[in-house]
Order: C-alpha cells, then sequence, then structure tokens
C-alpha cells in the first residue's frame, strides 16, 4: 500500500523508482534514503550450523531485532574489537568525553550522593 500523499506519483513509477527516491510504502518511512529493499543486491547468502543460528537468534531475540541485523551487529563488533574502533567513530567518542568533562567540570559527586540520600529518607 502505497501511502495517500504519493498516491499520484505511485501510479505514474514503477516499483523501483519509487524505492529510489525514498517514497512512503507499506507504512514505513523511506524518505531517509535508499530504501533497505533496492539495496538487496548486495546482500550476502549464509548458511549457518546450527550452534551459530541458535546463537542468531538468541542474539536477535536480546537485540529485538531480526537474525540478520543481528549477524551484521556482531559482524561490526567483533571487527572493532580485533581491528580496532574506526578513526571517525573514535573521534566521535573522544569529543563525547570532553563534552562531558566540561559539563561535569566543577561538580561534586560526593555531595550530590549526600542530597540525593537525603530526599530519598523521606520515602
Amino acid at each position: 500500500m502505497i501511502s495517500q500523499r504519493y498516491s499520484e506519483e505511485a501510479a505514474a513509477a514503477p516499483l523501483g523508482a519509487l524505492l529510489r527516491h525514498g517514497l512512503v510504502l507499506g507504512g514505513l518511512n523511506l524518505d531517509r534514503g535508499p530504501c533497505y529493499a533496492y539495496d538487496m543486491a548486495h546482500r550476502t547468502t549464509l548458511v549457518l550450523d546450527e550452534p551459530t543460528r541458535k546463537a542468531a537468534r538468541e542474539l536477535a531475540l536480546r537485540y529485538d531485532c531480526s537474525m540478520s541485523e543481528a549477524i551484521r551487529r556482531a559482524v561490526l563488533r567483533h571487527r572493532d574489537s580485533v581491528l580496532g574502533v574506526p578513526e571517525k567513530e573514535r573521534e566521535t567518542r573522544t569529543a563525547a568525553l570532553y563534552r562531558l568533562f566540561e559539563l561535569f567540570e566543577g561538580h561534586d559527586a560526593e555531595a550530590e550522593i549526600r542530597r540525593l540520600k537525603a530526599e530519598d529518607a523521606g520515602f
């Protein structure tokens, strides 16, 4: 089902063109870029043995995602653990850490804990 706002354009365009343009299909918002279904030409098929399939399923349940997404996340995390975090991501994390240092500069954690305990004493 194609959303109402694109119904005229949908009637005139083939499905592939709609997906390439990131239109809303079936209630999914695809406005953020190319559609997952359109890029399926880049997929890889895996044959998993039973223990690996079970592990992928457990990860998918834990992450509340599909088995494919769980495998994708596992591959990326394993890459990061073996090869290290990519430079751009490391820079982003470092910038966030320095921002936290700025935000909490002069903050007295012990005083904050005392205050919270005093507030909780009434409960």
